[in-house]
């Protein structure tokens, strides 16, 4: 009869290495400047949450929610650092820009003398200039959200500003028109009457005159 001797244990350690994972993070499409607080988007194959942070431009951010404060390129990142089970995954880096998209109306008198100095203004928006000029071909140094013009001989014309920023000019020009005008006399008054209708008033009659839509500060 055969007998079996159990065989000696052997004893082998191998090594659980910890899974790899990646980050998908949604693209920020470029936003116009004064859009609302907007939140990034991005999750991890392991499931594990995602940290954002603010590398660098004109926003501030607070967990995954973005506020927009100036013009120009913006860059954020998100990462997942592991855990017992997962390595850290590569950080992903996104950037977008802030730009205008359109400016507002112009403000300042449509109506002014020859030799008259007006003040022109715009939207002022952080981190964008200005390029002011006239129709004709008349360009003015300022490149600030207002301008100093001093008028010309009578005439009408048109003035026109444009806004570029770090991320391009602004999508359309705003223009006003501005007639330049010689003061007129006017002629005589003929033909007057009160206001409510009344006639056969006795006389003394105190007269009073009250400017038009389209009198001028001369």
């Amino acid at each position: 009869m055969m007998y079996m001797i159990p065989a000696a244990f052997v004893t082998q350690s191998f090594v659980v290495n910890k899974a790899s994972q990646t980050i998908t993070f949604t693209p920020v499409t470029d936003k116009e400047f004064g859009t609302a607080p907007f939140n990034l988007t991005a999750s991890s194959t392991s499931a594990l949450p995602v940290t954002y942070t603010y590398i660098s431009g004109p926003a501030l951010l607070s967990g995954n929610q973005v506020t927009l404060t100036g013009l120009g390129t913006v860059t954020v990142s998100a990462m997942q650092a592991g855990d017992t089970n997962y390595l850290a995954a590569t950080t992903v880096v996104r950037d977008f820009c802030v730009r205008v998209f359109a400016l507002t109306s112009i403000s300042g008198p449509q109506y002014v003398c020859p030799g008259q100095t007006a003040t022109y203004k715009i939207n002022n928006i952080p981190g964008l200039s200005y390029n002011w000029r006239l129709s004709d071909g008349t360009t003015f140094s300022s490149l600030d959200d207002s301008v100093n013009i001093t008028w010309g001989a009578s005439g009408s014309k048109t003035l026109i500003v444009s806004g570029s920023g770090p991320c391009g000019a602004a999508s359309a020009n705003d223009s006003l028109v501005v007639n330049i005008i010689t003061a007129i006399t006017p002629g005589a008054v003929t033909n007057m009457l009160p206001a409510d209708g009344t006639t056969g008033l006795l006389l003394p009659l105190t007269l009073s005159w009250f400017a038009g839509s389209n009198a001028l500060d001369l």
